[in-house]
C-alpha cells in the first residue's frame, strides 16, 4: 500500500563533515531521502495514506514555520507543486528545506513508502 511518512527537523545546519562524524543530531536530514525510512519509528511525525492528508500536513508545517522567502514564493505556490507531485502515479518524495526569518533551518519530508524499494523496509505501516 502506497503511503508517506512525514519527518521533521528544525535547528542549525551542519556541514557534511559534521554529519559524517556523527556530530549532527539523529533527527538531522540524511544525505539520501530514502534513508529517513531507516530512522526509528519515533522520528515519524505522521503517516498518510492519502495525498491530500500528506499535503495538508505539509501546509500546516509551512504555515507554522514560514520560509524567509514566503512573500516571493507563497505557501500556496509551494502547495500547488506539492499536490501535483503527490498525485503522480509514480509519486516520489516531497522534501522542503529552508530557513525561517529567525535564521533557523527547517526540513520537512514526505517520504513515499511502498514495497517498490526492497532495501528500505516500512518503519511503521499506516
Amino acid at each position: 500500500m502506497k503511503h508517506w511518512h512525514a519527518y521533521t527537523y528544525a535547528g542549525r545546519t551542519h556541514t557534511d563533515s559534521e554529519r559524517r562524524r556523527g556530530i549532527a543530531p539523529s533527527t538531522y536530514p540524511p544525505f539520501l531521502v530514502r534513508d529517513w525510512l531507516q530512522r526509528p519509528p519515533a522520528h515519524i511525525a505522521g503517516t498518510f495514506a492519502e495525498p491530500d492528508a500528506a499535503a495538508a500536513w505539509l501546509r500546516t508545517e509551512l504555515e507554522a514555520h514560514p520560509p524567509v522567502d514566503v512573500a516571493a514564493f507563497t505557501v500556496e505556490d509551494r502547495m500547488r507543486w506539492v499536490r501535483l507531485r503527490l498525485a503522480q502515479d509514480n509519486s516520489a518524495d516531497v522534501v522542503s528545506g529552508y530557513y525561517t526569518a529567525g535564521g533557523q533551518y527547517v526540513s520537512r519530508a514526505l517520504v513515499r513508502c511502498t514495497s517498490r524499494d526492497s532495501a528500505a523496509r516500512c518503519p511503521a505501516a499506516p
